[in-house]
């Protein structure tokens, strides 16, 4: 692993270790953010063969990260879960640049049916 490619593992580290007092999440909140955040580095790594830092990461690469977690069958909370942290940690890490998981929509939530059994 690179130098470079070593920054994104230090940022999302960086920023887990603040997550919960900087965005006010529980700490179980937090373990999860950071889970999605990893995950993503680890793909991101896997597609470029370098992740590169938070500044690099594309719109393009967010859209195909979204994509391969709807085509492995990721429930739309998790889904949700996964863009939700890293829009978070874009926010934080690149404040002054765009923040491509911005423009990814969130999955439709199934609503609980309201009919009563028969």
């Amino acid at each position: 692993m690179s130098g470079r490619d070593a920054t994104l593992w230090a940022e999302i580290a960086t920023w887990a270790a603040t997550l919960a007092e900087d965005e006010g999440v529980t700490p179980h909140t937090a373990r999860a953010y950071r889970h999605a955040a990893l995950r993503f580095a680890t793909w991101l790594h896997t597609q470029r063969r370098a992740a590169g830092c938070a500044a690099d990461i594309t719109s393009e690469d967010a859209r195909r990260y979204r994509e391969m977690l709807v085509a492995e069958g990721v429930p739309a909370g998790t889904l949700n879960r996964h863009v939700t942290a890293l829009r978070l940690f874009i926010d934080r890490t690149v404040p002054a640049g765009p923040n491509p998981f911005r423009q990814i929509s969130l999955a439709p939530r199934p609503r609980p049916s309201t009919e009563s059994p028969p």
